[in-house]
């Protein structure tokens, strides 16, 4: 150090505050929650479009066996309750326990810096306080 200078330290500096968006839990409550959103609203036709693609491959796989045998009349009929190779159910069971997990992290995270800060303020005016 140069002669003159001082240094100065701060023993209790306030907390940096605390942004919702500087959290790695808010952005996957985000991403979770529209996940969800889109989720829900494409789940029928998938389920529907999805019944008919499977129907139609497991008819020709079938037919690949046995060409000459007629067939039923109702064939090409989607069944009524579909038991799908490929859902979305798991998608939906992952995004729908992440969200809520997350926003309860959150919440979490929260509650520590208000209780952070209530601390710190406290301790703050214990030590400025000046005897009158």
């Amino acid at each position: 150090m140069a002669e003159g200078e001082q240094t100065v330290y701060v023993a209790h500096a306030r907390p940096a505050p605390w942004h919702f968006a500087d959290s790695p839990l808010f952005w996957l409550a985000m991403f979770s929650g529209v996940a969800v959103f889109a989720l829900s609203i494409i789940w029928t036709k998938y389920e529907q479009r999805q019944a008919k693609i499977e129907a139609n491959f497991q008819m020709r796989e079938s037919l690949r066996g046995r060409a000459e045998v007629p067939l039923p009349a109702n064939a090409f009929e989607v069944p009524p309750e579909p038991d799908l190779l490929r859902s979305l159910r798991p998608l939906v069971l992952v995004f729908g326990i992440l969200f809520p997990a997350s926003l309860l992290g959150l919440l979490g995270r929260w509650f520590v810096q208000c209780r952070r800060e209530r601390a710190f303020e406290k301790t703050w005016e214990a030590r400025n306080d000046v005897p009158g």
